[in-house]
């Protein structure tokens, strides 16, 4: 499931199978890089459908998401207005488009859609403004905030660590996923007690990844759990 950041309304929907329905994001794209108009003109597609009842500016819509979120139901309320659209335009609707604070974001779980942004179309759609503003003052200029051209050469410096012996190094993520286990509470018969997993699994995904990418892992888990640290309590 993916939503956009920013994207042009223009952006469309075609009426075949064999076109990409909708201009979404998807874990880092978002934008056409081209004039969408002119690519709704060349596939024959229109709009995504809208999202009803958003209020003025969207502000309606930036509540319920903002309390999806509070609540920890965010992909519940995503799967739900999926179904919500699917039953308004009597017909599965897997993408479409919202509105908040006064621009459009577009949401897609359709196969077609991703593997357009991230394979067979990825040349067509960049980060956008609203990515690389939000994100460039915190992680400066590299592969998360860059296009083109930059982006390829950081892309290259990064393929080494992804080899297939270094990727296939399951001993490393097991050490983390024994971590992981570690720091979930258990009770005296043994059951673990009822728990958010979130945050365990952000620290379980950044303590692979900096091993995996440097060398050495920075041991969220254990040192937030007071345990320790990776280095003390694994290999």
């Amino acid at each position: 499931m993916c939503s956009s950041e920013s994207v042009s309304s223009q952006v469309s929907c075609p009426r075949s199978e064999n076109h990409i329905d909708t201009v979404v994001r998807c874990h880092s794209k978002s934008v056409l890089t081209d004039n969408p108009t002119a690519k709704a003109k060349e596939t024959g597609a229109t709009d995504a459908p809208l999202v009803p009842n958003a209020g003025f500016g969207g502000f309606k819509n930036l509540k319920a998401l903002m309390n999806a979120d509070k609540e920890q139901m965010f992909p519940d309320l995503l799967v739900e207005r999926e179904r919500m659209m699917s039953e308004l335009h009597g017909r599965e609707v897997s993408t479409f488009k919202n509105y908040v604070m006064f621009q459009y974001t577009y949401f897609t779980s359709d196969p077609k859609n991703i593997q357009a942004m991230l394979a067979t179309q990825f040349n067509d759609f960049g980060l956008g403004p609203a990515r690389i503003g939000n994100m460039g003052a915190t992680l400066g200029s590299g592969i998360f905030t860059q296009d083109g051209k930059p982006w390829e050469h950081s892309r290259a410096l990064l393929r080494p660590n992804f080899v297939r012996d270094q990727v296939s190094d399951l001993d490393l993520e097991e050490d983390h996923v024994q971590n992981l286990m570690k720091v979930i509470p258990v009770e005296s018969d043994g059951w673990t007690t009822e728990v958010n997993l979130q945050q365990m699994f952000f620290r379980l995904t950044i303590d692979s990844a900096t091993e995996f990418l440097f060398g050495q892992s920075v041991g969220s888990q254990l040192t937030e759990a007071g345990m320790g640290t990776q280095g003390e309590e694994s290999r």
